[in-house]
């Protein structure tokens, strides 16, 4: 997932370790997007639901968090469930090498 900051630093947000991802998107609305609001939990319902699921077929994940992700633009959200998660930051889109 890529995110810029109002002063043009760029990043981007990599779950390398995800287990489970769902997406409520909004469209329609032209511009840029941003995120509003971003949240990590471990106690959200459905990530004991998907705990329970991997475990059945005999894969534990300790550690599994939530990450909900809601923008700015469309109002759309994401869901993801990993284990970890990193920032790379990237060079502005304006600069000069």
């Amino acid at each position: 997932m890529r995110v810029r900051w109002p002063d043009g630093r760029q990043a981007t947000v990599c779950f390398p370790e995800a287990y489970g991802c769902s997406a409520l998107m909004n469209f329609g609305v032209l511009g840029e997007e941003g995120i509003e609001f971003a949240v990590v939990d471990e106690d959200e319902p459905g990530l004991a639901d998907l705990l329970d699921r991997w475990k059945a077929v005999g894969y534990p994940l300790p550690g599994l968090k939530y990450f909900r992700i809601e923008t700015s633009s469309t109002g759309s959200v994401i869901l993801i469930y990993a284990r970890t998660w990193r920032i790379e930051h990237l060079p502005m889109a304006d600069a000069v090498p």
